[in-house]
């Protein structure tokens, strides 16, 4: 019996290996998530000029290895009240890519001043962090609550 403790123990070890290297596989390799830098998920512009507001996505990744641009996919939702370039432009198109050393990109969004603005219209627009070329690949900071991880951004264009 004694001489097959050492084996029944590597094959024991081994069985815990695997199992935990499936755990580790879960475990997202990155995450991303998009703010204003002011920790809030979203911000009011005014209707009566023309301006700006910039987002930031910032990409969290714990494996430096990575040697290959990520790409970062993201929506533009807007509600029925606004239509894009008509009442905001967004500079920068999606994919946002991310070299190996970038961790926050830029997303400029120019708004315009629209004196038919119907404010018994949904005058939202939402930037949603939708998908990557990276996988397990988590959209939000996992650190907040599900509800309010910065995913999305939400404006409200208002008189």
């Amino acid at each position: 019996m004694k001489k097959f403790l050492p084996l029944f123990l590597i094959v024991i070890s081994a069985f815990c290996f695997e199992s935990c290297l499936g755990i580790i596989d879960d475990v997202p390799k990155a995450f991303v998530y998009i703010g204003d830098g002011s920790g809030v998920s979203n911000a009011v512009v005014s209707n009566g000029k023309n301006g700006s507001s910039t987002l930031y996505v910032t990409l969290v990744t714990s494996s430096s290895n990575i040697q290959e641009d990520i790409k970062v996919y993201y929506e533009a939702i807007p509600g029925n009240g606004l239509k894009e370039n008509v009442d905001y432009k967004i500079k920068e198109g999606s994919p946002l890519v991310f070299s190996p050393e970038d961790a926050t990109l830029p997303l400029h969004i120019s708004w315009y001043a629209n004196s038919a603005l119907d404010p018994s219209k949904d005058n939202t627009l939402t930037i949603k962090l939708v998908d990557s070329n990276l996988g397990n690949m988590q959209f939000g900071d996992p650190s907040l609550p599900a509800n309010n991880n910065k995913s999305t951004f939400v404006f409200t264009k208002k008189d």
